[in-house]
């Protein structure tokens, strides 16, 4: 994940409508029993009036995403799949209110749409990358995927069954 944001691959994601630009590499952290907590910082632009008159633009948007990581064992692919954002780890920083009166308001502002955005993700999880490849050799050698998990500093690590080698 973070290969890919430094490579350019993943630096704008789509949801509600709205196309948001990650400010950061986002990171993959607390992965068990193929989940996961993603966590993102987004870049966003106001959109009507009345976030025109709250926010400054642009603002940012601290979210820690709920993700699954679904692995193929036949075709050696992976899936990474958005399930749902923690409500109450979503926040606009401060300093992005235009007003500290409204800095609450804002805020409940921003777990409602959150609420709604997981109600949608609830009925049909997004997939935030998908279909991507594994290798099923390395020069000639089979590799059998035992599983996958995340280290202490957000990496993806997948775990191959080499004990076939000959």
């Amino acid at each position: 994940i973070v290969l890919s944001y430094v490579r350019g691959n993943l630096r704008e994601v789509s949801a509600a409508g709205q196309t948001a630009r990650l400010l950061a590499a986002p990171l993959l952290v607390g992965y068990k029993n193929g989940k996961g907590r993603l966590l993102v910082r987004l870049g966003l632009v106001p959109q009507g009036l009345i976030q025109k008159l709250a926010l400054r633009s642009p603002f940012e948007v601290d979210l820690e995403l709920v993700v699954g990581i679904r692995v193929s064992q036949n075709s050696h692919r992976f899936d990474l799949v958005l399930e749902r954002a923690i409500e109450k780890n979503a926040v606009i920083p401060p300093q992005f209110a235009k007003f500290s009166v409204i800095q609450q308001a804002i805020q409940d502002a921003l777990h409602s749409v959150v609420i709604d955005l997981n109600q949608g993700w609830s009925q049909s999880p997004q997939v935030l990358a998908g279909d991507i490849s594994l290798p099923a050799d390395i020069l000639g050698i089979p590799l059998e995927l035992l599983h996958g998990e995340v280290d202490r500093h957000g990496h993806l690590n997948f775990y191959f069954n080499l004990e076939r080698i000959q």
